[in-house]
């Protein structure tokens, strides 16, 4: 929703006038702009984070929501550790 234009559904752009085109087109760049520069500074700030992560999954190729929090938060298991406490189904595919 945008202050400028409010909560509005627009028509397409060839139904719309130029006027309306452009204040639309400012507002959905003013958007993104600020999208972008919240997920880059995320980003930065949770780098070691990511590293973290990405080593573990080219490690794994896959991680539990409660090994990634091991990973994030804390002291990373050893592989030995993950398998032992990961349950298997009969045919060998991960349970969840």
């Amino acid at each position: 929703m945008s202050d400028k234009i409010g909560p509005v559904a627009l028509a397409s752009p060839e139904k719309r006038g130029e006027y309306l085109n452009r204040e639309a087109d400012e507002e959905i760049s003013k958007f993104l702009r600020a999208a972008y520069l919240r997920v880059e500074r995320l980003l930065r700030t949770k780098e070691r984070e990511l590293h973290v992560l990405a080593a573990a999954l080219l490690e794994r190729e896959t991680l539990t929501q409660q090994e990634i929090k091991q990973i994030v938060f804390g002291e990373p298991k050893q592989a030995a550790d993950y398998d032992a406490e990961r349950p298997h189904d009969a045919g060998g595919l991960e349970v969840r």
